[in-house]
């Protein structure tokens, strides 16, 4: 689910497509669930498969995949540290 304050990684210099993908959603809630997400967001989300996971490697999320001469870069986000408010509320 995507807070409202939650950043949505923007297009970098010479990335012409931006592709988001989580790791699960709403079943529960179902459709209107994935129609919030990708409103609010204003882009397709699609659905993390255990294959790119492993073609890719990856171990944390979110993670950043760019293609940088050939190769593929993995850039995994670290959460930042919330403030002693955030973490009380």
């Amino acid at each position: 689910m995507v807070k409202q304050n939650h950043s949505i990684p923007k297009k970098r210099p010479g990335v012409t497509r931006l592709t988001l993908i989580a790791t699960q959603f709403d079943r529960e809630k179902g459709w209107d669930a994935y129609t919030k997400l990708t409103d609010t967001v204003a882009a397709s989300v699609y659905l993390l498969t255990p294959d790119l996971v492993e073609r890719f490697a990856l171990t944390v999320t979110p993670s950043v995949i760019t293609a940088h001469d050939k190769r593929f870069v993995i850039e995994e986000i670290v959460p930042s540290a919330p403030s002693i408010q955030e973490a009380t509320q």
